[in-house]
Formats: structure tokens, sequence, C-alpha cells
């Protein structure tokens, strides 16, 4: 007999919230997420309430990523804008802002064991902040790579063997592996389809993007020539990926479609697990609680939708 699709353990909702396009935990008790109208909310898990939001930006200037480190809440806005928020005694206050002049949608990644801050720069360089002081410490020029690269799409930090990369993917097609010690491309690979979203296991070896097609391809790397080496493709329904995630376990991942369709996989086998349903417009971003929220005694993923709403998961723990 097959195995239904689980429930989710809990849908989040504010009328005023709008379309969600970006969520990220804190604590595991404390979900933040950006709006398309230009807000911050934050949910407390213990209630499933929200009990503070306050204004980043504008329907014009719409929040597209946020990550909260132990001190301090960043947001990235359409239009390169990047502010860090600091926690005091009565909520948030803005501590500095950075103009990436940025003007697509590809999001910020963060190294914490180093206190990095890595954002999309201009059109398609990738910049490298000290997220301590806030100051550029390098920038990856796209223009470097000799390559008509057009925009940045989305990046990926990666370490392997010590060594430390950064793996991008441009409107061209173009996949680069940057050397984040040298600043120099190691490795280019041009696909056919513009990637809009990837992940990577350094465990595994592998990872795993998705774009505007009806698959998602899956790819490893050389550990002796740092070449990226497709491996292969896993074909869908239906087309459009905003977001692939692996969660922290390696035991599964999960894309989120333009469909509203939230994609389940085995990450040992690529195996299709479920297809949920939860959301009535497209899925934009998956996060994972690092440890179990109290209330379901588990670990938790959280899907943002266009619809307005958030929905928590406990999957296959």
């Amino acid at each position: 007999m097959a195995v239904l699709p689980p429930d989710p353990v809990f849908n989040l909702r504010n009328i005023e919230m709008g379309p969600v396009n970006c969520v990220c935990f804190h604590q595991a008790q404390r979900l933040f997420c950006g709006t398309a109208k230009g807000a911050v909310y934050l949910w407390d898990l213990q209630t499933n309430r929200s009990p503070l939001h306050f204004t980043v930006g504008s329907s014009t200037a719409p929040v597209n990523s946020i990550s909260h480190l132990p001190e301090t809440l960043f947001t990235q806005q359409k239009g390169g804008i990047v502010k860090a928020w600091q926690i005091t005694g009565s909520g948030y206050v803005l501590a500095t802002t950075i103009d990436t002049k940025h003007i697509g949608y590809c999001r910020f990644n963060f190294h914490l064991e180093d206190n990095l801050m890595i954002c999309p720069k201009d059109e398609n360089s990738i910049g490298i902040y000290n997220t301590d002081n806030f100051s550029l410490q390098t920038t990856l020029l796209g223009a470097d790579a000799g390559l008509k690269l057009g925009q940045i799409m989305c990046f990926k930090h990666i370490e392997m063997s010590g060594q430390r990369y950064i793996l991008a993917a441009y409107e061209s097609g173009d996949f680069l592996t940057w050397d984040l010690r040298t600043g120099k491309v190691l490795h280019n690979i041009t696909l056919e389809e513009c990637p809009m979203a990837l992940d990577f296991d350094p465990i595994s070896n592998r990872g795993i993007y998705g774009g505007p097609h009806d698959q998602l391809g899956v790819f490893s790397y050389s550990r002796n020539t740092s070449e990226l080496i497709k491996r292969g493709v896993i074909g869908l329904k239906n087309n459009g990926i905003n977001c692939v995630s692996i969660r922290k376990d390696q035991k599964v991942f999960c894309s989120g479609g333009w469909d509203g369709r939230i994609r389940i996989f085995s990450w040992k086998s690529l195996r299709p697990l479920a297809v949920l349903t939860e959301h009535k417009a497209a899925v934009v971003d998956i996060s994972y609680s690092n440890d179990k929220v109290q209330l379901w005694n588990a670990p938790i993923m959280a899907a943002s939708g266009l619809d307005g709403q958030i929905s928590l998961w406990n999957l296959y723990n």
C-alpha cells in the first residue's frame, strides 16, 4: 500500500502579511519571515502567534531573503539592499545598511564559522563581507571570468577537503566554481538550462539544482580536479523550481515549485517520497530547524508561499 503524504502540523497565517518570500528559524522556537510587502514577521512557535512585525522595505522593495545569526538578523531586499538588525529589549534596531547594487533575485549565503556573509553584487559579481563589522573583504568579479554570464541567479558556499569554494550559476547557464582563497575561477561548465536554485552536500559530494524546466539536475565534483560533473536528472510533472534544500541529516531533500507543490525526495536514492499540496500558489522558500521544536517534539520544516501562508511539517524524522 502506498504511503499517503503527511499533513502539515500547522499553518501560519496573518491577513496583513501577504505573500511570503522567505523564512528562517532562530533557536528552533522562533521563525522569521520576509514578505512581498517589505515587512518582517516573527512567529513564536510555542504559541503559533506573531508577537512582532516591522517594516524593512516596501512593495517595490520586498524582502527576498532572510537569515538570523545568534545576535543579528539580516534581510535582503529586491534592489540589492542588505540590512543588519540588532536585538534590543524592545525589538530590533537597524545596525547597518549595505547597498550591493544587485537588481536580481539571487539570495545571500552565510558561513558562520568564519563570520562571512556572501552576497550577490552588481550584475554578476559576488561580495564577501565580514558579519562582525560589515566590511567588504573581497569581491569575485564576474567580468574576470571572460564570459558573457548575464545575471547571477544563485550560488552556494561549499567546503571540501579543507578548501572553500563558491559554486555560482548564471543567466547564461554557466556554472562557475570560484576558489574563495584566491578569487579565481577553477572550473566552468555550461548547462542548457538556467539554474535558479541549488544546494550541495559535501559529505556525499553531491548537489542538486533546479530552474524553469521540468527537471532537477544532479551533480558532483571531482576531488582531484575540482571539476563539476553532471550525474543525471530527476523528471518533474510541472515546470518551474524556486528553491531546493537538502536537510542537514542528509536523509531527504525538498523542492518548492511554481505550481505550489513541495516535492520530497530521498537524498540517498533520489527516489520521490511525497508531493505536498498544501499551498495554492508558488512555494518560494524552505527552511529546517536545527533542533527540535518543543511544541511537536521534532525538527520541523517550514515552507513559505505566495499564497500568504507558512506551512510547518514533521517529515520522516
